[in-house]
């Protein structure tokens, strides 16, 4: 979800008919019709890109992955069997319309590109995804921070003062020693600085910590981006009791499951919401963190 308060609109992700639909929240009526929809031409078609063929205007199988910049009034996209992420103009919305810009594919001449969907995998470089989950916007220091979930990865985007690309490939990386390595933690070793499969984000703007779903070590690491370097370690876990385990461990408070997981951070009360696959949520008091707290 995502949501626009100037205008009363809230954005969702309808994954399995790879499309988004725009919601008039002002008031609501049970079971209203959407206003608007993004992905598909008209309310009544259903996944026309699964089989290929991506176009500014198509999604496959968006993700979670969705946020509203107010600065631009953009809504970002995790477009993740695409492998890219569509930017939309939704100051107002055409049914259909086409996306302003991409990210995660260039052609040949270092262009972007709407027409290709392939993943960066095996030869992993600066700009490109494989299944992008995730999306967070730091506002005040105008970063973009998208979850590369195959690459085991957080790409970091550095934008101008209006928080608009500046262009298409990213300054830093977390997970990854540089931006040209993937896949380093796929069911290897398990470290203060490595990701595997990295499926949400919640930033928290006042004390610069990045708090990022690990999703296959079964924890949340905490990342200090005041400054950021690639590869950088993490300061603080959740979920397991150290940084070198990733064992699936009984319900507790202070284990996590993050199977199909979601992350919200509350800066007026500094905490921190994980949701998880043992069918609950749990909140975590990140005022100061204890690794492995409950």
């Amino acid at each position: 979800l995502a949501f626009n308060s100037a205008s009363n609109t809230l954005y969702v992700v309808d994954r399995g008919n790879s499309r988004v639909l725009a919601f008039d929240v002002a008031t609501i009526i049970n079971g209203e019709g959407a206003v608007s929809v993004l992905g598909q031409t008209n309310f009544i078609n259903q996944g026309i890109n699964q089989l290929g063929d991506p176009s500014s205007s198509t999604l496959d199988l968006p993700s979670a992955g969705i946020f509203y910049n107010t600065s631009t009034k953009s809504l970002y996209v995790a477009d993740t069997e695409n492998n890219r992420v569509l930017i939309y103009d939704v100051n107002t919305i055409i049914n259909g319309e086409g996306a302003t810009a991409v990210l995660g594919q260039l052609d040949v001449n270092g262009n972007q590109t709407f027409f290709q969907s392939m993943p960066n995998s095996g030869f992993v470089s600066d700009y490109g995804f494989s299944d992008p989950s995730n999306i967070v916007l730091d506002s005040s220091n105008h970063r973009l921070f998208v979850a590369d979930s195959t690459n085991n990865r957080v790409l970091i985007f550095n934008l101008n003062s209006s928080n608009e690309l500046t262009d298409f490939h990213a300054d830093y990386v977390l997970g990854q020693d540089d931006l040209v390595s993937g896949l380093a933690n796929k069911n290897g070793t398990v470290g203060t600085s490595t990701l595997s499969y990295p499926s949400a984000m919640a930033y928290d703007s006042t004390n610069n910590m990045l708090y990022v779903a690990d999703g296959e070590n079964l924890r949340v690491l905490a990342f200090d981006v005041a400054t950021v370097s690639n590869g950088e370690n993490a300061t603080a876990i959740l979920g397991q009791p150290n940084f070198t385990t990733s064992s699936l461990l009984a319900a507790a408070s202070s284990t996590i499951n993050l199977n199909g997981i979601g992350l919200a951070y509350n800066s007026a009360s500094s905490t921190l919401y994980v949701s998880d696959s043992y069918n609950r949520v749990l909140v975590f008091d990140v005022a100061t963190i204890i690794n492995g707290e409950g």
